[in-house]
């Protein structure tokens, strides 16, 4: 489906009810304790589903196969924060040291401001710290194993949490069609095809972001390790593993992730070539791993706009905290499926999606709306570029035209606007040359054989009808434009006096239905064997109804089009039968 066909079904849709997502972001913090651990399990299955898959490829059971992936996940996971910890401790240790070495080099350049206020804290910090002073308390038996247990706390929690993940992981694993299934049954089995679709295009997309994202963190973060141990900077590990770690948090992962060994650099070195180059290892890196690595695997993987990933990133924080604002991306993608595939979802793909909200068309009428002529005209550039000038043609500048046409006849847009909207579009067909259709055979057409292309009706009507004379002219075909004054007797003098070969008529709705019709039959009447193209501008996605159509052809209509392409291919046909008009002896007076 083109930009415009999706447009047209994202206008005739309503949003969800705000109640309903009140509702749901209701149940989503409220719930929070269950759907966490949840959430983090499918994406960990997510993640671990293609290895478990092809472990049972190779026969190995599929209880084995999942249990084995979950504990070896879980045991790498434990290994690298029992690593980063130790690490971490040992730079804590020498933490008095690096304090003293960032006073020194901070204080010739803010001598004795708001630095030096802020070391002499720290100084009596550190000498309450180490003061030898014997705290006595008293605690009873019940006031100790109290304490004990809020210490506790925050650790019991967190190790419940990942129990509860590491069983729905497995339970996930095991049960992975089963769920898919259910899922389904429950979208009902009248919409099988489209839940089916939905599922695996959000599985793809969202495994696949997380291989690619997994990929380019490792590839990174080991980047940064090695590139500041070359540099001097200890624990050049904790750096790297650090940035790998952080880089699964959107946009603020990696400036941490940054940020951290060269302040480490900072505080370890002795003077300031270190730093500056560690920060210059780091940029590179990250530009490396931003405008190589990322358009290069991720591609389209996400589907998700860079200001939906940021805005859905500060949501999922704000409602499920830091581990929210790792799942972010994952849940967006998922939302953006829905979207796409659910109409009462539909404004969830409209804002997040990586797709423009507007098709070209509508983006052109825009602006020439706004009276923007230099973006207006940028854009048809860049369409005339991508598509071609028939592409221009029947995927920007008719759809434009159409729209201009309806609001002006619905009396949402004056004539003075109109006029410029015009005045715009005739300049950008003037450009556009006679080179619109590029590769069409002209073979065994007579040079002799005139199209004449004669507008139904108003000034839209007779711009497209020079849109269709270009794109035949740029085939070979001579081709002329009606004249635009004398009416209906100055055609018919036209046609008696070149002899047209095809009669080509314009007709932009939705007014020009009617006039085409009865310019139809009027001709017809007096050129009986003349082949008549009505041209109905509505683009490849919309036909005209039946009685419409059978309207324009019982009033002599051979042919009747949509697109300027179908258009010149009928001309063309038509042409190569070397049918000669009849023209009637007898015309009427010049005033009728």
């Amino acid at each position: 489906m083109t930009d415009s066909g999706r447009w047209e079904q994202v206008r005739g849709r309503r949003l969800t009810s705000p109640v309903v997502l009140i509702i749901v972001v209701s149940v989503l913090y409220v719930a929070r304790a269950v759907l966490i651990p949840l959430a983090l399990a499918l994406l960990l299955a997510f993640l671990l589903a293609p290895l478990a898959r092809g472990l049972e490829r190779r026969r190995v059971p599929r209880v084995l196969a999942s249990v084995g992936v979950v504990t070896l996940a879980m045991a790498g996971l434990v290994a690298i924060v029992a690593l980063l910890g130790q690490e971490l401790f040992q730079i804590g240790r020498q933490l008095p040291v690096y304090l003293d070495n960032i006073q020194a080099k901070l204080t010739p350049l803010f001598g004795d401001g708001p630095f030096a206020e802020l070391m002499d804290v720290f100084d009596r910090f550190e000498v309450a710290e180490s003061a030898d002073v014997m705290r006595v308390e008293v605690v009873t038996a019940n006031g100790e194993w109290s304490a004990l247990l809020e210490t506790a706390r925050p650790l019991l929690a967190v190790v419940g949490t990942a129990g509860l993940v590491v069983v729905f992981t497995v339970f996930m694993l095991l049960q992975w069609e089963d769920l898919r299934e259910r899922i389904l049954r429950l979208s009902g089995q009248r919409h099988l095809s489209t839940a089916t679709e939905a599922l695996g295009d959000a599985g793809a997309r969202v495994s696949r972001y997380l291989q690619m994202q997994l990929l380019i963190n490792v590839i990174t973060g080991a980047s940064v390790g090695i590139g500041v141990a070359i540099a001097g900077v200890p624990n050049g590990f904790v750096w790297g593993l650090a940035a790998t770690i952080l880089r699964f948090i959107p946009y603020v992962g990696p400036w941490v992730a940054a940020i951290l060994p060269v302040t480490f650099s900072f505080a370890t070195s002795t003077g300031w070539t270190e730093p500056l180059v560690v920060a210059g290892i780091v940029i590179v890196i990250e530009l490396v791993a931003n405008n190589v690595l990322e358009p290069w695997l991720y591609g389209t993987a996400s589907g998700v706009s860079p200001v939906g990933i940021v805005v859905m990133a500060v949501f999922w924080a704000w409602l499920w905290g830091a581990v929210g604002l790792v799942l972010a991306t994952p849940l967006t993608v998922c939302l953006v499926v829905a979207g796409r595939y659910l109409p009462q979802l539909e404004f969830l793909h409209v804002l997040l999606s990586d797709q423009r909200a507007l098709p070209s068309s509508a983006r052109l009428y825009h602006r020439l709306l706004s009276l923007e002529p230099e973006e207006a005209s940028d854009l048809v550039d860049v369409e005339r570029a991508a598509q071609g000038e028939l592409g221009l043609f029947d995927e920007v500048l008719v759809p434009a035209l159409e729209m201009a046409e309806r609001e002006r006849h619905a009396g949402r847009l004056s004539e003075e606007r109109a006029s410029l909207v015009y005045d715009s579009l005739d300049t950008f067909i003037d450009e556009s040359g006679a080179s619109a259709a590029e590769g069409e055979e002209t073979d065994g057409i007579d040079p002799s054989s005139v199209v004449l292309c004669v507008p139904a009706g108003d000034r839209a009507d007779r711009l497209a009808a020079a849109m269709l004379q270009q794109v035949l002219q740029g085939r070979g075909i001579e081709t002329a434009l009606a004249p635009e004054e004398g009416g209906l007797s100055a055609l018919i003098e036209r046609i008696a006096l070149d002899k047209p070969s095809v009669l080509a008529i314009s007709a932009v709705p939705p007014a020009a239905s009617v006039q085409a019709r009865d310019l139809c039959r009027k001709l017809h009447q007096l050129f009986p064997r003349l082949p008549v193209v009505v041209g109905h501008w509505m683009g490849a996605e919309r036909s005209l109804d039946a009685n419409a159509l059978r309207r324009l052809r019982e009033s002599g209509a051979d042919t009747v089009v949509s697109t300027i392409a179908e258009a010149a291919k009928r001309c063309a046909e038509l042409l190569e039968e070397e049918r000669g008009p009849d023209i009637a002896d007898s015309l009427p007076p010049a005033s009728a």
